[in-house]
Order: C-alpha cells, then structure tokens, then sequence
C-alpha cells in the first residue's frame, strides 16, 4: 500500500500566488471502474516554511495531506503524514547519520531508527521532493541514462533504492522515465510507474500509479487502486 507514496511527488504545471504561499495545481485523476467515477484533484504548495502536497475529493474535501520541511541548503529534514480518511499519520526525521520512522494507526504506534550513510544522504527522498529531484539532476540522468534515489516508505519503517530508466525515444518526443525498485521482491509490491515529462522537463503524466488515497466504491468500501495522472 505505502509504495504508493512515490505517487506523490509530482512535478508543477501551472503557478498562482496566494496569500500564504504559492499553489502549484499538479494533476487530476479521473477513471470509471466498474460504472462508477473515481475522481481526485493533487495539488502542491510552496509555503513560507515547508513545501505541501494534498489531495482532495471532488467535492474539494481534504483526503490527505503531507509536508516537507527543509533544512537552510533545501535538503530534507523532516516529513509528516496525515490520512484523513483512516487516521493514519506518520513522522520521518533526519539525523546525524541516521532516519527516525514514527507511524500511527488506530492501533498502534511503531518506531524505528535506522542508520544512513553520507552518500546515501544526499539522495534520500521523500515522495514530494521526488519531482524536483530528476529535473535538477537532468543532465546527469540525460547522460547515464539513468539516477538512482532512496524513498523513505513511512509504514515500512525504512528507505528503499529506487531507479529512473530512461526509455528509448526519437529526437523532439517527449520523456518517458521508467521507475522502479532496485530489488526485486520490493519491485514486486511497488510495480512500475511511468514518469512522462516534455523536452522542456515538464512533467505531462504519471501512469500506473497507486495514490496513498483512498477510492471509495459503490459500497462504502475503502481501496487501492492504481490510476492515471494527467497535469493541468
């Protein structure tokens, strides 16, 4: 379920300034499954002290809602989860040389400290942040064809290595980025998700991904499902 956290860093496609910040619209996902209509918006906000990803429902209620605090040289701090729609919230901070994981459920509450090296610290990730990551390393990726990250999976407890593969493509056609796990048994649970992105590193779509939202079916169920991102 939480591999679907990588869902969430998506890149901006339109920009207005408000008054606390700025709204950065990312993408709609629309899909009828079994004759009903599945709909949510994602939006991504730079605010004065942390950077906000939330997703709404149609009827613009708050599904869920994540934030990324940096440190002065824009790296990872601190990240906090809230899903409003089972009360799951979890907690990730930096370190020195080391990952602090809460996460709670109606249940329980589980920690776990786990131990990261330099090198590793300078790609660690968390979903929102993911986004910027590839186009601010462009040239790299371009050149390799390839970049490797870490994702921290919150109900996992731990952080995983994940790979952008560059997929074949002829002169003036967009970008389409494969990214999946390094290992393969992680890889089983993830699957592939598709980042497509223009010549101009605007990120267009996200296909096959499974959002840490909730669809609600015609029964009142609750469930994963992996859909469409398309930006506005």
């Amino acid at each position: 379920m939480w591999f679907s956290f990588i869902l969430a860093s998506l890149a901006l496609a339109f920009s207005a300034e408000v008054e606390t910040g700025k709204l950065q619209i990312v993408g709609i996902s629309s899909e009828k499954i079994d004759a009903q209509n599945y709909w949510f918006r994602l939006e991504k906000w730079n605010l004065p002290n942390h950077l906000e990803v939330r997703f709404l429902d149609a009827k613009m209620n708050l599904l869920l809602r994540e934030k990324v605090f940096l440190d002065p040289e824009k790296r990872f701090s601190r990240y906090e989860f809230d899903q409003i729609q089972t009360g799951e919230t979890a907690e990730i901070r930096l370190e020195p040389n080391q990952v602090k994981f809460i996460f709670r459920d109606k249940e329980r509450t589980r920690e776990k400290t786990r131990s990261l090296d330099p090198e590793d610290a300078k790609v660690f990730l968390v979903p929102p942040m993911l986004s910027d990551f590839l186009p601010q390393h462009w040239e790299e990726a371009i050149k390799a064809g390839q970049l490797d990250v870490k994702i921290a999976i919150p109900d996992r407890l731990d952080f995983y290595s994940f790979r952008f593969t560059l997929l074949p493509r002829q002169p003036g056609q967009d970008f389409h980025w494969e990214f999946e796990a390094r290992n393969f048994f992680v890889g089983l649970v993830a699957g592939k998700i598709i980042f497509v992105y223009d010549v101009d590193k605007k990120l267009k779509a996200i296909r096959g991904i499974r959002p840490p939202v909730k669809f609600k079916t015609k029964d009142g169920v609750l469930e994963d499902r992996r859909t469409n991102i398309e930006l506005l």
